[in-house]
This record gives C-alpha cells, structure tokens and sequence, in this order.
C-alpha cells in the first residue's frame, strides 16, 4: 500500500509487497501457488492480492513473556502476533472541532467503533469502521453517526465506549454537561439508541465496561468546592437499584475534600469482578481498589504529586493480572506499573514493578495515556507527548516492552528494555488518544488531531506479508 514499492529479487525469486492482509489469508494463498500452477495463475493471484482490503482476524499467539519492566525480552518466538505490524493513519471525521475525549473499542470481529465529542455541535458521536460505502473518513471507510444531540445539552465529554459481549454492539458511557450535569449511557439496540440517565449532577471521567451478562459497570468522579470522592455504577435491573431509574447501584466509594477519585480507570476480571485505578490527591499516589465483601480496599501503588490520565488493564488471560500506566505530570514522564507478586519496587509488598518509560515533557496541555493488554500479555501503551517542535507541538506515540517485537533490547524505559516509537504528529493543544487491541491482536488507536481546526484521526496496524513469485 505504498510502504514498500521495492521489489525485492534473490536466487532468481521476486518478492513483492502486497497490501495489508491477515497472515492465515496470505499463508493459504502461498500454498495454492505450486510448481505446478502456470504463470497466468501467479499473475491472477497477485492482481486479487493487491485489490485485497480486509481486516486482520486471529493470529496465533506466543508464548507470553515475564513482564519484570527490568528484565530483557525473551526471544523472538515470544512476539506478540501484531508486534512487528505496521502503522497506518487515516482521518476519521474531518469536520471542525469534532474528535476530543475519544474513546475506541474493536467488536468480536475486530471492528473499530470510536466515541467522541463534537464541539461545533455540542453532541456525542460515534463512528464505525465500514471499509466501503461509509459517509466519513478517508473513502468512506467510516460510518459516523450522531448519538446524542438534544437541544439544550452539551453531550459526549469523557465518553468511554465499550462493546456488549452479549450483543456484540456498543455502548458509551459520557458526562453530559448541561444544567443538570448527568452521566448518561447510550446502549446501542436493533432498534437504534437507548439513552440513560444514570447519575445526576455527576460524572466526570467515565470509565465505562460491561461484564458477560451484559451489566454495565461505570467509575467516574465527584467533584465540588469541598467534596470530591470516587464513584462506582453498575447495573442491577429489576428496580433494585438507587440510579438510572432504580436499574442502577450508584456508590461512593472514596471521598474526601480534595482531588480524591480523579481519572478513574476501571476494568473487569475473568469473573466479571471490577478493579479500579485512579488518583488520590490527598495521598499524592495512584491507587487500586478492588471490592472486598460490601466494601471495598484499596492500595497505594505509585507514589506522585501530580499524577494525571491513569489507565489499566486487567490480563485476563493470564491470571488477572493487572497493569497500569500514568502521566507523571511533575515530572514529565510516562510511567508503567505492573503487579508481579513480590521483588518489585512499589506498592504493598514491593508486590508492583513500577518503572519511568518516556520523557513526554512539561506542559500545561492534556497529555493523554491509554493502556492495553495483547494476546501475549504484554501491555501497549498510547500515548502523546511534546515533541519541542514549535510547530507541531505534540505526537503520538506508542510503547511496548521489546520482547513484544521479538528483540532483546529497545530504546526507551528501563535499562531500554522498552520500544517507544511515533506513530502520527497531533498537532498544537490538548491532547486526547485511546486504544484497543482487537482479537487477532492488532491495535487501533483513536486520536485528536488539532491541526486545521481539529479532527478524528485513527493510527491502526494490519499485517504486511512477502509473497514469492517464481519467474522462468
């Protein structure tokens, strides 16, 4: 797709890229190319490969690597399926001003839906990859759709969008800041969007994921002149709750009167069971809560004065184990933390490793952090950073431990056994960025470009592959 024009020729074989593709689809078709088949059939073959635009599917998966931040990566057999895949950018939405508090999440099939808010409109929308035949983005590979735009609302801040495994459709939890101040969750159904109110007067960064069942689970923060606290909703149905027309349980969790509950990240267990990172000013430390009974617990993991953006992940596919990432504000830096058990460096026990893995500079400006776990269970971390170039202020970047690439060594974290890397320019202002990694194991990052107005961009990977061409 214009990467890699070169042919590439040795010991009388031309290798010629072809576009994205799965590995299985690519794999299928070298094997049909046999000594047998004539050069017609090569040349047909090559003409549908170039005209192939599809979405990865599953990938097999390595062996997972011990993710001591310290230690160096294993070998290459231990990558992660999507760790050598390229990175492609395309506009999403282009109208102006439409793209902030972007949230992605990719189906059962590997679709990317992306959240986001329109500042011209006031309004939350949605967009879907379609790959043809769409009304947005770059060749109509979007379908964008407004989700909520009543008069009188200022929908879609914070939003955070997950995918109903029961339904396989999206939801999107989203702080509506009019005169009521809600947090609402829009369901998407067979017959269009259902539109919640859940909590009022609250709901700032909404957190939003949805267990096995279909229950919505929604951490968010209070805020006030002198209250602030922690807030977990989730849906109990039946008329059993307190919230969202007594379908919801809405509790405070941790409360006090300054900066307690900001950024809250929550994700869910294996068994469905939340976990829930977030910062607590009065502690000056990123903090874990987990439920414990009728209440919950929490721990202080990693120590910061002015910690923003944190976000987690919980490796359900390998024992729950948790992973958090964070903007160190104070001090510029991205910082990772992941729990090990015992012989780390931070939180209760030493039982977390926490490590510096990039310098994202000191600015006024949002510098936003997004955290993923691959089918390898290696964490991959998006995230904007500022570049010190006065024109193009900020970037968009990506880190992995290296072992996810294959190599032993990287360029970034500790003793550089991590690999930064920049994926696409943001431009000037506030920065907004998340990801998912689909199951086949590539990842989509959706972003807020701020140039010319501002707009939805997307920086997603597929699979490349060389395949053989045999000339007599």
């Amino acid at each position: 797709g214009g990467h890699d024009a070169a042919v590439k020729a040795k010991d009388g074989v031309v290798l010629i890229p072809t576009p994205a593709v799965p590995i299985e689809a690519a794999t299928d078709l070298q094997r049909r190319m046999t000594k047998e088949a004539t050069m017609k059939a090569r040349f047909t073959l090559m003409v549908l490969l170039l005209a192939l635009v599809v979405s990865p599917v599953a990938i097999p998966t390595g062996a997972r690597a011990t993710l001591h931040a310290v230690e160096p990566g294993p070998a290459a057999a231990s990558a992660s399926p999507g760790g050598t895949a390229p990175w492609f950018v395309e506009t999403v939405d282009a109208a102006p001003g439409v793209g902030s508090y972007v949230s992605v999440a990719t189906d059962s099939r590997g679709t990317a839906y992306l959240s986001y808010h329109d500042e011209t409109d006031e309004s939350l929308k949605m967009a879907k990859y379609v790959g043809s035949g769409g009304n947005c983005g770059t060749d109509d590979h979007w379908s964008c759709e407004e989700v909520d735009d009543r008069v009188g609302t200022t929908a879609g801040l914070y939003s955070s969008i997950a995918i109903d495994p029961t339904t396989d459709l999206p939801a999107i939890a989203y702080w509506d800041f009019a005169s009521q101040r809600e947090l609402k969750l829009a369901t998407l159904t067979t017959s269009g969007w259902d539109i919640v109110k859940v909590d009022q007067g609250l709901g700032k960064y909404a957190s939003l994921k949805i267990d096995a069942t279909g229950a919505a689970h929604i951490a968010y923060w209070t805020f006030g002149a002198v209250f602030q606290a922690l807030n977990y909703a989730r849906y109990v149905g039946g008329g059993a709750g307190n919230c969202g027309g007594n379908d919801f349980q809405c509790d405070v969790l941790f409360s006090g009167d300054y900066g307690i509950g900001q950024y809250p990240s929550l994700d869910l267990t294996s068994s469905g069971q939340p976990r829930i990172a977030y910062f607590d000013r009065s502690k000056d430390a990123l903090m874990y809560a987990v439920p414990s009974g009728s209440s919950w617990t929490r721990h202080k993991v990693i120590p910061c004065i002015s910690c923003t953006q944190a976000s987690l992940a919980v490796d359900t596919a390998h024992g729950d184990r948790p992973h958090m990432a964070l903007h160190d504000e104070g001090y510029g830096t991205l910082v990772y933390a992941g729990y090990v058990g015992s012989g780390g460096n931070c939180g209760p026990g030493d039982s977390w490793q926490c490590d510096e893995i990039d310098s994202v500079g000191i600015q006024t400006h949002v510098r936003d952090v997004s955290l993923m776990v691959d089918k390898a269970g290696y964490p991959m971390i998006a995230y904007t950073r500022y570049t010190g170039d006065p024109f193009v202020t900020s970037s968009l970047n990506v880190a992995r431990p290296s072992a996810a690439l294959g190599r032993r060594d990287g360029n970034c974290g500790p003793e550089m056994y991590w690999q930064c890397d920049k994926v696409a320019n943001t431009g000037l202002g506030d920065d907004y960025a998340a990801i998912a990694v689909s199951p086949s194991g590539l990842a989509t990052i959706g972003y807020y470009n701020t140039e010319h107005f501002g707009s939805l961009k997307v920086a997603y990977q597929r699979v490349q592959v060389f395949v053989p061409l045999v000339l007599r």
